[in-house]
């Protein structure tokens, strides 16, 4: 394992993106921090017993006690790197002056352990992390969470896709109904504009299915590409019906808040809509 400290690890250098455990423990040399403060907890026990046994002595007399001491020293500024806990080195340094006296006392290296234990624990409990459950991991950091052509044609709403999927993994479901709704806004535009319906923000889901089956209805199916074409459309209004029975109320408007498993019905439903949207 110290060899594999001193070899490049194979880690994101993404700080804020999803992180698997594996990367997390690479990144955070979970493994080997946990080894470091046994040891260290175990030269802190050792210096206990040795005064405890022998109070008389009150120096390193063989110099076990200070090569011990180094090396663990040494073993914790590589893993304290790897692991982002800076801070911390300054105490590292600190302990190491204790050791360069012939005549360590054991005294001050049991202080020393104690004192840089602590200031691990602290330093750790300042990492904090949000666990995104495995089965949410599809929805989070997704540029093309709706599909590439999607992502393509509707790129006004790229940013309000991608964020719905982020908070419905990070279990916030309101706030990514609200994103949901801003992306509804930018389709259901290109929507008007294909069929020259006008479509204002205030306008209810039913009144906007009412102003485009005539459209739809009107459209021509004397070949087969025409009835092929009218299918496809009448099947994005049946879509965008489902969306208006996900939503469970003829408006677009959210209401002040949604349950996670609401929010993923008009999640599916929105995803479904715009995905076929984006290929007529």
């Amino acid at each position: 394992m110290r060899n594999a400290l001193r070899r490049p690890l194979p880690i994101r250098s993404c700080p804020h993106g999803l992180w698997s455990l594996g990367d997390l423990m690479l990144k955070k040399a979970a493994l080997e921090l946990g080894r470091a403060l046994a040891q260290l907890a175990q030269l802190e026990m050792s210096c206990e017993t040795a005064r405890r046994l022998q109070p008389h002595v009150l120096t390193d007399e063989t110099g076990t006690l200070r090569r011990d001491a180094t090396q663990i020293l040494g073993n914790l500024r590589r893993v304290c790197i790897l692991s982002d806990l800076s801070e911390v080195l300054p105490e590292i340094d600190r302990f190491g002056g204790h050791l360069t006296d012939n005549r360590v006392r054991i005294e001050d290296v049991k202080g020393a352990a104690s004192h840089l234990k602590y200031r691990l624990f602290d330093e750790l409990e300042n990492e904090h992390y949000l666990q995104v459950d495995r089965r949410e991991v599809q929805f989070y950091d997704q540029d093309a969470l709706f599909g590439i052509a999607a992502s393509k044609k509707f790129r006004k709403a790229s940013y309000d896709i991608k964020n719905a999927g982020n908070c419905l993994a990070l279990q916030q479901p309101t706030a990514s109904v609200l994103h949901l709704n801003r992306a509804l806004e930018v389709t259901l535009r290109h929507l008007g504009r294909r069929l020259k319906v006008p479509i204002r923000p205030k306008d209810t889901f039913g009144k906007i299915l009412n102003n485009i089956d005539p459209k739809i209805n009107a459209m021509p199916e004397k070949t087969e590409a025409q009835k092929r074409r009218r299918e496809r459309w009448a099947e994005a209004r049946a879509n965008l019906f489902h969306v208006k029975q996900a939503w469970r109320d003829n408006s677009m408007h959210p209401k002040t808040s949604y349950s996670r498993q609401h929010a993923y019905d008009i999640f599916v439903a929105v995803r479904t809509f715009i995905a076929h949207l984006a290929t007529l």
